[in-house]
């Protein structure tokens, strides 16, 4: 069985100021290693892959915001998506769930975890055939991936502090943030 390693590198979302973690597998971004099925190659009209604008889940600067994300890849709180999933990539302007998201199924064991079933998610079912990627399975050494992302959790206030606030109208202010409760 061959062991991925996660990597959290700092990066920006120059198109809306967003300061942000993008998830690397094995020293490659995540979104470069997703592709779409053939058949639903024609939904990218962009030619962006299956994240297109989307950005990483783990954003230092919303407005409201925490790190629970990171807590969710770390099965410390619920997914808000059903069966498991876990949004990876959220919509840029407000990471509402329901603009749809790329989401992996997330399976933790004692030694491993374990992220397959790429896909496409709005977090409720709206009726749609799922879309689902090539990609993965990723297999994460359980303790390397948890301290990972225990660095972004334990350094999540430092690093927001240091990034610039969004301005009103930066984002939308009309949807649910996921990260307001």
């Amino acid at each position: 069985m061959t062991v991925n390693r996660l990597t959290l590198v700092p990066g920006r979302s120059e198109k809306v100021g967003l300061f942000l973690s993008e998830m690397v597998v094995d020293g490659r971004p995540l979104r470069d290693l997703l592709k779409l099925k053939p058949e639903d190659e024609v939904l990218d009209h962009a030619g962006r892959g299956p994240a297109g604008e989307n950005v990483s889940a783990l954003v230092h600067n919303w407005p409201a915001a925490g790190p629970r994300d990171a807590l969710v890849l770390l099965g410390e709180e619920p997914s808000e998506l059903a069966d498991g999933r876990v949004p990876l990539y959220v919509c840029p302007a407000c990471g509402d769930l329901g603009c749809g998201v790329v989401s992996a199924l997330v399976e933790r064991s004692t030694s491993h975890v374990v992220w397959r079933e790429f896909g496409w998610d709005v977090g409720w079912d709206d009726g749609e055939e799922e879309i689902r990627f090539t990609g993965g399975p990723f297999v994460f050494d359980r303790q390397q991936y948890d301290a990972e992302l225990r660095r972004f959790v334990d350094t999540y206030d430092d690093v927001r502090a240091l990034a610039p606030a969004l301005e009103v109208g930066q984002s939308s202010a009309k949807r649910r943030w996921p990260w307001q409760r």
